[in-house]
């Protein structure tokens, strides 16, 4: 990876049709077990073109096109073997209520307390 903040953690821009930059690559392309981000990812942009062009919920639209654009992730060891993997160590989410990148990640949260 060519991005690496502090040394240790790639940072790894999401693909977004509203990006200006389109060679940034998708989770996807990069892990098959990604594929959700990929996925959600694209239906916050959608989400968030229903909310452009209202002057009431322009801002909601702006904080979502941002939402998990960017990821930082961290080597970490595997648990079942010596191998390293990626964990994701910190991100900028947007938290609008029906954001479905964060509709996703809390109701992974609510999974994992029940």
């Amino acid at each position: 990876m060519s991005n690496f903040l502090d040394g240790d953690a790639p940072i790894l821009p999401c693909s977004n049709k509203n990006e200006v930059s389109t060679n940034a690559p998708g989770l996807s392309e990069l892990s098959h077990q990604d594929k959700p981000w990929d996925k959600h990812r694209h239906s916050a942009d959608r989400v968030a073109n229903h909310y452009r062009g209202d002057g009431e919920f322009d801002r909601y639209a702006q904080r979502m096109d941002f939402c998990s654009q960017l990821l930082e992730f961290k080597l970490v060891p595997h648990d079942r073997d010596s191998s390293l993997r990626f964990k994701l160590s910190g991100a900028r989410f947007c938290r609008v209520r029906h954001c479905p990148v964060c509709q996703w990640r809390r109701s992974l949260k609510w999974k994992a307390k029940a």
